[in-house]
């Protein structure tokens, strides 16, 4: 019988081919997160740099996670460097996060429903790891050993598209104004658009003007996936 996760891994392979922008990229794994029966994903990349997350996971705790550097304390990442093959995390699972409940990055996800996973390991070269995550508040019925191989072929694929992408990104011109990206970066640090408007000395809705324009232009389809676009393209500096 064909697991959950081949099926789901069938079109995500075949969505990840031409996917051109952070948006589209951020659909497709969405989308696959979805028919695993998972209500968000989180791809994250550490190297030498700053880590770079694309997730689905809200709005507060991605920013939360960035801003704090939870990364470096996740016991999930933690243990996702020490294992080659995708574990559950959560209740009864590989890693328990109630051993953990003491820990900052397991009190801010508990806070927005983010209980239980399943986390795939990307091993790349010595100074760079990744890993592609899949969280709900309930686990869904998937049979890793089943599904173990599928999730593994689309983490990598993902990791492999992603990153090529994102490289010709950073050599490409922006395509914000000025204005427009004073506006998105200060919405990535959790600003309203009237606190917005009093920063720069506009107003709330001349604000709001330049964030959906600036939407439009990297092809987003909320603010918060603009701010990822935006932030992948380099035109905004990490949160």
């Amino acid at each position: 019988m064909v697991g959950i996760a081949s099926c789901a891994l069938a079109d995500c392979c075949d969505s990840l081919q031409t996917a051109r922008s952070v948006c589209e990229f951020h659909g497709i794994v969405n989308i696959a997160a979805r028919r695993l029966g998972f209500q968000w994903f989180a791809y994250l990349r550490l190297s030498d740099q700053m880590p770079a997350l694309l997730s689905s996971y809200p709005s507060p705790f991605q920013r939360r996670y960035l801003d704090l550097r939870l990364c470096d304390e996740d016991p999930i990442v933690r243990h996702a460097k020490l294992v080659s093959v995708p574990f559950t995390w959560g209740d009864a699972g590989d890693v328990d996060l109630r051993s953990n409940s003491n820990e900052r990055v397991v009190r801010e996800a508990t806070k927005c429903g983010i209980r239980v996973g399943v986390t795939v390991p990307i091993h790349v070269c010595f100074n760079t790891f990744a890993s592609l995550s899949f969280a709900a508040d309930a686990m869904p019925p998937l049979d890793l050993t089943q599904d173990t191989s599928a999730l593994q072929l689309m983490a990598l694929q993902f990791h492999v598209h992603f990153t090529n992408q994102a490289e010709s990104v950073e050599t490409s011109e922006p395509v914000l104004t000025h204005r427009q990206q004073e506006c998105l970066k200060w919405s990535a640090r959790g600003k309203t658009m009237s606190e917005t408007g009093t920063i720069l000395g506009i107003s709330e809705r001349t604000v709001l003007f330049h964030v959906q324009d600036a939407r439009q232009r990297l092809d987003a389809q909320t603010i918060t996936q603009a701010v990822a676009v935006a932030i992948h393209r380099k035109e905004i500096p990490e949160i």
